[in-house]
């Protein structure tokens, strides 16, 4: 682990484009990871999965708190 922070944001549930940006930050090996919202799919916390991930809810992130919270949890973040 480093010093390196890593932060991300509006997601939108655009898997793909989550992957690519886990390899990009992959190599600098980040402490943690900060979501600043419209993460946009329960599926993109799993994708985050490798790193001490923190998440916060934005604007379209409100129609589906319960499931994206749910998700969040089920992988080991918070």
């Amino acid at each position: 682990m480093t010093d390196f922070l890593a932060v991300v944001s509006d997601t939108h549930g655009q898997v793909q484009f989550a992957r690519c940006a886990v390899r990009l930050l992959e190599p600098f090996q980040p402490c943690c990871l900060i979501h600043c919202g419209d993460i946009g799919s329960p599926a993109i916390p799993e994708v985050f999965a490798g790193f001490d991930a923190h998440y916060v809810l934005g604007n379209v992130d409100h129609y589906d708190e319960p499931e994206l919270v749910a998700a969040i949890a089920d992988a080991g973040q918070k």
